[in-house]
């Protein structure tokens, strides 16, 4: 199985995102019928920020939950495990990235904008998000069920928090320029590094129950 299995599922998950992003898309278009065509683009790039910015939260949990002891049980090492996961989070966030620039450059965005401010900022708002969402997860293989009940909480306001800055992210990209935008992603990758040192430990550590 190896990392077949992680690419497997993250395209399932992918999938899930990008059908309710549309359906979402849809729903405003049915709604609101003044809306230009351009405007329902960006309002589906947005939804594929918003709602994967939640699975990041709560794809953490069920990595730790589900996945990971599944793919142990099924042979792989540990060191399989952490590489599958990074795979699962980098199909997921490089598809969702490339798929909201593509509707973006169908509204007249310019490709030096996608490049320079729209994709670095997309990119630091899913490594921050993936990151959080990792401390989540591994925290859920060391508590107990009440615990884990309050982490499956925290992760839920985090999700609306997670939606939150991706809109606050959009809304300012065309003030976020230069060396700000790098700044930002530094942060985002600053997250993500912090993250993997405290699940490259539980992994260590983790054992199938």
């Amino acid at each position: 199985m190896r990392l077949r299995y992680w690419a497997q599922e993250a395209l399932k998950f992918t999938g899930i995102i990008m059908a309710a992003a549309l359906f979402y898309t849809f729903l405003m278009m049915v709604q609101d019928t003044r809306e230009t065509w351009n405007e329902y683009l960006e309002m589906g790039a947005l939804y594929l920020g918003m709602f994967g910015a939640c699975m990041c939260m709560i794809l953490g949990t069920s990595i730790y939950q589900v996945h990971a002891p599944l793919a142990i049980s099924l042979g792989s090492t540990r060191k399989e495990v952490l590489l599958g996961i990074q795979c699962y989070r980098f199909v997921i966030a490089s598809i969702l990235l490339a798929v909201a620039a593509l509707l973006l450059m169908l509204t007249g965005e310019t490709a030096q904008s996608l490049v320079w401010t729209v994709l670095p900022l997309g990119a630091a708002a899913f490594l921050a998000f993936h990151g959080i969402g990792a401390v989540l997860g591994c925290l859920s293989t060391k508590l107990g069920r009440g615990a884990l009940i309050a982490v499956s909480i925290v992760a839920m306001l985090l999700c609306v928090g997670g939606i939150g800055a991706v809109v606050l992210i959009i809304s300012l990209k065309y003030f976020l320029q230069g060396n700000v935008v790098w700044i930002v992603l530094g942060i985002g990758a600053l997250v993500y590094a912090l993250s993997m040192i405290y699940e490259f430990k539980t992994i260590k550590k983790f054992s199938v129950k």
